[in-house]
C-alpha cells in the first residue's frame, strides 16, 4: 500500500488528492493545508470582495467529500518537510 502526501487546499490540491482516491482505492492519502479553513475558490474572492456574489459562494465543502472518500485533511499546519 502507497501513502500519498497532497500540500496545499486549493482547487488543484484537492483535485489531486480527489483524483488519486479514484486511481488508487486502498491507498492512504493526506492533504495538508496551512489555512484553518482552506478549500474556497480563490478565483470567485475578487467576485465576493467586490460585492458581486455572496460569501456561501467561495466554499467548497471538501471535508466531506475527503471524509466520503478516506482522505485525511490536516488543516490549519503549515508542511515544513516531510520525513518518511
Amino acid at each position: 500500500m502507497a501513502e500519498y502526501v497532497v500540500v496545499g487546499g486549493g482547487i488543484a490540491a484537492t483535485q489531486a488528492a480527489e483524483t488519486i482516491r479514484r486511481l488508487r482505492k486502498r491507498d492512504a492519502i493526506t492533504l495538508v493545508a496551512e489555512e484553518e479553513r482552506p478549500f474556497y475558490l480563490r478565483p470567485l474572492l475578487a467576485d465576493f470582495v467586490a460585492g458581486r456574489i455572496e460569501e456561501a459562494r467561495l466554499w467548497r465543502d471538501f471535508e466531506a467529500t475527503a471524509a466520503a472518500q478516506n482522505i485525511t485533511v490536516i488543516a490549519g499546519s503549515r508542511a515544513s518537510g516531510i520525513d518518511r
